[in-house]
């Protein structure tokens, strides 16, 4: 806690450190961005199975598609609540982004193994997969990237300036 009013240090970070609040904020419309597009897919696609997939194989396939999709909107909602935490410039914001980024990871990495599974069943490639695989590296890039200003916008960490 602080001396001045009992605001913890944590929520008193944004306005003792302008230039860190802006650069937290600058994440906050990709975010955004990301959350919107998330839940779009999320409440959109539907819900497959292989061709050559039959009775309870073709129920067990949407069974999975409709977990990804949910967990897809999970996150969808979790990429808007922290592109709010980053507008309020909370330093605690970035290290939430680093979580949700690494969960949608991971989730699109499952998809990428379920969507070649399923092409591969079918008999086909499906260049969809190759789409996860960038999402994937650029949540692992993003998740490193505010990992590497979260540590850095320590108070007395002699990290610097933020990033341009």
């Amino acid at each position: 806690m602080a001396d001045d009013g009992g605001v913890p240090d944590g929520l008193r970070y944004a306005t003792a450190h302008p230039t860190w609040t802006r650069a937290i904020r600058r994440h906050a419309p990709w975010l955004f961005i990301a959350g919107l597009v998330c839940l779009y897919f999320g409440l959109s696609l539907i819900p497959t199975a292989p061709g050559a997939a039959q009775g309870a194989e073709v129920e067990r396939w949407r069974a999975i598609d409709r977990a990804c999709f949910l967990v897809l909107r999970i996150i969808g909602g979790a990429f808007l609540l922290t592109a709010g935490l980053m507008l309020c410039g909370l330093r605690v914001a970035l290290l939430v982004g680093v979580l949700v980024e690494g969960a949608f990871a991971a989730l699109v990495a499952v998809m990428s193994v379920l969507w070649t599974l399923r092409a591969r069943a079918d008999g086909h490639w499906d260049i969809s997969v190759i789409l996860l695989v960038v999402f994937f590296l650029m949540a692992l890039l993003n998740a490193r990237d505010m990992l590497g200003e979260y540590r850095a916008s320590r108070p007395n960490s002699g990290g610097g300036a933020p990033p341009a």
